[in-house]
């Protein structure tokens, strides 16, 4: 189970990248098929969400240097963690 998130920038040593290691999470740079191309579009699109629903973050966020990271974790660890028969942590 995995995505791609602007949020937490790649090698960007901040609370949020803690939490998502600390979460079980493996934390890599994304890499869009169609490159630079692709990664203009999904900038677009997320920029144009953030200016619906959050303009406050644009001033921290520029349209063509935002890049992503790829969030995953396997499923078995997933259903470990937080499966039924999870214990709490």
């Amino acid at each position: 189970m995995g995505a791609a998130t602007v949020l937490v920038p790649f090698g960007d040593p901040s609370g949020a990248r803690s939490l998502l290691t600390f979460l079980g999470f493996c934390l890599m740079p994304a890499h869009n098929p169609l490159r630079r191309f692709g990664e203009f579009w999904e900038n677009f699109c997320t920029w144009i969400l953030m200016w619906a629903f959050n303009v406050a973050s644009l001033h921290s966020k520029h349209l063509l240097r935002m890049r992503r990271i790829e969030a995953w974790i396997p499923f078995d660890e997933f259903l470990r963690r937080y499966g039924l028969d999870a214990q709490p942590v």
